[in-house]
């Protein structure tokens, strides 16, 4: 009865710094609320919409997707690590199978500047990803210039608002999302002839690479506890990475080297409880 208390605590735990640390915390809720009472107001999207048409007159309410790419990087040795967080805010405009992508200036108190709108077709698109899960889903494209292959990010999101100072503007715009996503697809197929079900695989691919990252870290972890001989923070972290392993063939991916590494954490932990 106690290693059960023990494991729905390290567990309770465990939710608690994901929320704090990658959610917000009390304040994101704050944040989140505040910008729904803002986005279904809709002035914000309106201004928008008259500051794009100022740019690209054929430009329509639901053909304006105002995107916030969000890409996070862990760097750092064996005492410090730094996750580092990019964010790419960029306006897209549908346009037949004309792609407008219009550079955004983030300002101080969530003003924001657009730059001069740059023509995408499929004939500069030379590679198509898909990341994200469905419903927020991240198109990448992938474009040649002088200067090498350009990633292009796209985020397909029905709802933004200000959770930091990066994000300018609270709005709703899932129309504008349901088109977007339309076009990517068309794009992708015309540029790369990736069908709908080529990209739905791409993504998958990647979705997993993520969970076998994040069981491969609860392992570490465990194996940390297991260092010091603390038998049931162990087991608790040790199931916990069956969860991103159950993920991965739920996607139809079979875990592999995550899994090899997990069993020797596993096999190490051992040795050391022995």
């Amino acid at each position: 009865m106690r290693t059960f208390i023990n494991i729905i605590v390290y567990g309770c735990v465990l939710l608690f710094l994901y929320w704090l640390v990658f959610r917000g915390g009390p304040l994101g809720l704050y944040r989140c609320s505040r910008g729904k009472t803002r986005a279904q107001e809709g002035s914000q999207r309106r201004e928008l919409v008259q500051r794009v048409q100022a740019l690209l007159p054929q430009a329509k309410e639901d053909t304006i997707l105002f995107s916030m790419h969000e890409k996070r990087s862990v760097r750092g040795g064996s005492h410090v690590t730094v996750v580092n967080t990019t964010y790419t805010p960029l306006v897209f405009v549908a346009d037949g199978e004309r792609l407008w992508v219009i550079p955004v200036q983030v300002g101080k108190k969530h003003s924001y500047q657009l730059g001069n709108p740059i023509p995408l077709t499929s004939e500069f698109i030379k590679e198509v990803s898909l990341r994200g899960k469905a419903g927020r889903e991240q198109y990448i494209f992938g474009v040649e210039t002088q200067d090498g292959m350009q990633e292009i990010p796209m985020a397909i999101q029905p709802f933004l608002y200000q959770k930091n100072r990066h994000c300018p503007v609270d709005l709703v715009q899932e129309e504008a999302c349901r088109k977007m996503t339309a076009l990517a697809q068309r794009l992708a197929f015309l540029s790369c002839h990736m069908s709908v079900e080529d990209l739905e695989e791409d993504r998958r691919k990647d979705q997993a690479i993520g969970y076998a990252t994040i069981a491969g870290f609860i392992g570490m972890l465990g194996l940390m506890f297991a260092f010091l001989e603390d038998t049931n923070a162990t087991i608790t972290l040790f199931i916990a990475t069956l969860v991103p392993f159950a993920l991965m063939l739920r996607n139809r991916q079979i875990p592999k080297i995550s899994a090899i590494v997990v069993l020797v954490q596993a096999i190490l932990s051992y040795q050391f409880l022995k």
